[in-house]
């Protein structure tokens, strides 16, 4: 297919952890500083997300994507930068 949906997932502070919040920040952080510029208005994919939930996972993933693999490197690019702590305060 040439537009799919993709996902990363990976173990993260469940509900009752007191990392919860801090995760639910970098969620929104990756989201709105790196993954909607790159993934959705450079890479053409209609949304991109970053979301901890209550179970204790956290997720990446982008929306009728066209380019795949690209959006997967943006993943991890994202999270480098944000481990770098490359971003604003904004």
């Amino acid at each position: 297919m040439k537009i799919n949906n993709c996902v990363e997932s990976m173990v993260g502070p469940g509900y009752y952890s007191e990392n919860y919040g801090s995760a639910m920040v970098l969620g929104s952080l990756l989201e709105h500083q790196f993954l909607l510029h790159y993934i959705r208005e450079k890479g053409g994919a209609y949304g991109a997300s970053a979301r901890a939930n209550e179970n204790g996972i956290f997720s990446l993933s982008s929306f009728r994507d066209p380019k795949l693999l690209a959006t997967f490197d943006n993943f991890e690019k994202a999270i480098e930068r944000v481990c770098e702590k490359d971003f604003t305060e904004a």
